[in-house]
């Protein structure tokens, strides 16, 4: 049994200090950190299990759920309710896994060019050698530190350098789903697509 005793939407005190970070980069007139963080970690992840849904509800994928029961403390009344978690899904071909994750990760990259070109032109406003272009220059070599790790993602995938596993359902279906291998840790392909970095 889980318990959760608050209703507030970040537990991760990281999270919470990225959240600050930017807004304190919107009164440097810095909106492009605040762009990046909501759309890959909040509409990115709603569009593609959006995608998963339909393609599950269709045939296409396969999607395993794991079920958690959670304590819910609201204004000091426990409610019980079970929660479901995505976990890496899976494709009826290799073919079918390759494109889905191409095109996940080619919209995360879009996100991430738009948010390089919108730190770029909000920083031709702010004078070069003042602690806001200091920041806009450190927030401008993360995020290219992170489109190169998108391209260097959508070229393994291509390159078809990732682990494809084989899992069979109960009904005899044969299913594939993607797994990343980083120093001899494997990373569920869904989770680096949803991921903030």
């Amino acid at each position: 049994m889980n318990y959760q005793t608050t209703t507030l939407w970040f537990y991760n005190p990281y999270i919470f200090l990225v959240l600050a970070l930017c807004l304190g980069c919107l009164f440097l007139g810095l909106t492009s950190p605040l762009f990046y963080i909501v759309m890959t970690g909040v509409v990115l992840p709603v569009v593609v299990s959006m995608r998963l849904h339909t393609l599950s509800e269709t045939g296409s994928a396969w999607l395993i759920k794991e079920r958690s029961d959670w304590m819910l403390y609201l204004t000091a009344i426990p409610i019980q309710e079970q929660r479901s978690t995505l976990n890496n899904p899976c494709f009826s071909s290799p073919e079918r896994l390759q494109q889905f994750f191409l095109r996940g990760f080619g919209g995360k990259l879009a996100i991430q060019v738009v948010a390089v070109v919108m730190l770029f032109n909000q920083g031709k406003e702010i004078e070069l050698m003042s602690f806001a272009g200091l920041v806009e220059a450190l927030l401008l070599c993360l995020l290219v530190i992170l489109l190169a790790s998108t391209l260097r993602t959508l070229s393994q995938i291509r390159k078809q350098q990732w682990e494809i596993q084989t899992i069979t359902s109960k009904a005899g279906t044969v299913w594939y789903q993607a797994l990343f291998l980083n120093k001899q840790k494997a990373q569920p392909a869904l989770s680096k697509l949803c991921s903030l970095v």
